[in-house]
């Protein structure tokens, strides 16, 4: 099962219900991280530099709270497949598809899905104009 994380870019965002993590694209105001706090979000993770720009009273209320702050770095650009294209390429491939029929069947190039299968290291993919982190 891959796990969602969704990347938060403003502070008026709305949070999916179905998110068990969050990424930080940008620094947050102790307002916001209790309404995460509220939805059951116990691990948010973000860049360096975003931590840096946290507010020290919102870094005081994560360690109060037991949310994990965790900085991470994650290059290169999310995979512009949604999650149901990349799902759909995986499970053809573990039922033992050709990536030509795969290919076919899906209408992505064979390198693309070649790609995605043996060499992506990637956790960044786009849904639906949204970008998920996946572990």
């Amino acid at each position: 099962m891959i796990e969602m994380k969704y990347s938060i870019y403003s502070s008026n965002q709305k949070i999916p219900e179905n998110a068990s993590e969050l990424h930080l694209v940008r620094p947050i105001k102790a307002k916001k991280l209790i309404e995460l706090m509220n939805k059951g979000i116990k691990k948010i993770s973000m860049s360096s530099t975003t931590f840096n720009r946290l507010n020290k009273k919102v870094k005081e209320i994560a360690g109060k709270k037991n949310i994990e702050l965790k900085v991470i770095s994650l290059k290169g650009r999310a995979i512009g497949l949604g999650l149901e294209k990349v799902k759909e390429i995986i499970s053809l491939y573990r039922d033992d598809k050709s990536f030509r029929k795969i290919e076919e069947k899906t209408g992505i190039p064979k390198s693309t899905a070649h790609y995605l299968i043996k060499y992506s290291k990637r956790k960044k993919l786009k849904n639906e104009n949204k970008i998920i982190y996946t572990e």
